[in-house]
């Protein structure tokens, strides 16, 4: 079965919102026995040269885990239907028309709602990658784990950016 439109958003949706109670949840659980302080900042060899409270990561590293994705998802899901004509899209004309405006905000929602979860995967991603480089004595983040982590992110991004323009070209 494959589903269109509005299905794809309801499920999406879903996983938005799973995302936005999960993360936190497993930050939380991954950071709770770590000793004082965390070790957060890497030099170029991998080294740690900053550190911060347990505390402070975890409030840090969920307030970006909810607020991330939250700050991506809004404008692009809200702001067009408050204010169409701010909207800067390929053949605006054709997109903002009247009887294309559901297939079009249905379009923006969708796009903001991957690019949310995009961020909160990665936010994700990146706390695996400093736990992991707590687990060692002295703390040493594994470039080979961070730096995937990094492109693949910004491959992401430049992947459903490049996506959400393509949808809209000129048909």
């Amino acid at each position: 079965m494959i589903l269109k439109g509005s299905a794809v958003n309801r499920v999406l949706r879903l996983l938005f919102l799973i995302g936005l109670v999960v993360g936190p949840v497993v930050i939380l659980a991954t950071t709770s026995a770590w000793p004082e302080p965390v070790a957060t900042h890497f030099g170029a060899g991998g080294l740690a040269d900053g550190w911060m409270s347990r505390k402070g990561y975890q409030a840090f590293m969920i307030a970006l885990c909810i607020a991330l994705p939250l700050i991506l998802w809004a404008p692009i899901t809200w702001l067009p239907r408050i204010w169409p004509q701010a909207v800067n899209l390929p053949h605006r004309e054709k997109w903002l028309a009247e009887n294309r405006l559901p297939e079009t905000f249905t379009m923006l929602e969708r796009f903001g709602l991957r690019l949310g979860l995009l961020a909160e995967i990665l936010v994700l991603a990146i706390h695996y990658s400093v736990w992991e480089a707590n687990q060692h004595q002295p703390a040493q983040l594994n470039m080979s784990l961070f730096l995937p982590i990094l492109v693949g992110g910004l491959v992401g991004i430049g992947g459903l950016s490049f996506g959400f323009y393509w949808q809209f070209k000129e048909t």
